[in-house]
Parts: C-alpha cells; sequence; structure tokens
C-alpha cells in the first residue's frame, strides 16, 4: 500500500482534497512513479484515508497500479481556511 502525504505541490505522491457537492469531499493524487495528477472521483475513501478500488495511473506507459492512503485523511476538513 502507498501512503500519500496532503499538501498537493504537483509532487510525486501527494494529494489535496476538494469539496464535491454538498460538503462531500474527493481528491487528486500525484502519481509517484510519473508525476500524473490523477482525480479520485470515482474512487470511495474511508475515514482512515483508505481508497478503494486499487488506484492505477492513466498515463501510458506508466506500471502504477496500488492501493492508497491518504495521510491525515479528514473527511470534515475545512477548506475554506487559509493557507492552502
Amino acid at each position: 500500500m502507498e501512503i500519500f502525504q496532503r499538501g498537493y505541490s504537483k509532487a510525486k505522491g501527494t494529494y489535496k482534497e476538494y469539496k464535491v457537492e454538498k460538503g462531500h469531499l474527493s481528491a487528486v493524487v500525484v502519481c509517484p512513479n510519473c508525476g500524473n495528477p490523477m482525480s479520485l472521483i470515482n474512487h470511495q475513501i474511508r475515514d482512515h484515508g483508505k481508497v478503494l478500488p486499487l488506484v492505477a495511473c492513466t498515463l501510458p506507459g506508466c506500471d502504477f497500479r496500488d492501493y492508497i492512503q491518504l495521510e491525515n485523511w479528514n473527511h470534515y476538513v475545512d477548506l475554506n481556511r487559509e493557507g492552502d
């Protein structure tokens, strides 16, 4: 299982959450192999950041395919806070 760190900065292995509707959150992750950004909109993110089903990079030639966990995931994060 690959662990992704919060703080999306286009750095490999990071993520950033975003609001999708009525307070529900999803995330964009950056492939740890090639740096390709990928949305998790079609994935389920569990309470402790575990993502189902597994995540596979869509960039041709990249072989990243693994279950991932979003470190410090919080379904109730305040997306209006400053500094993020």
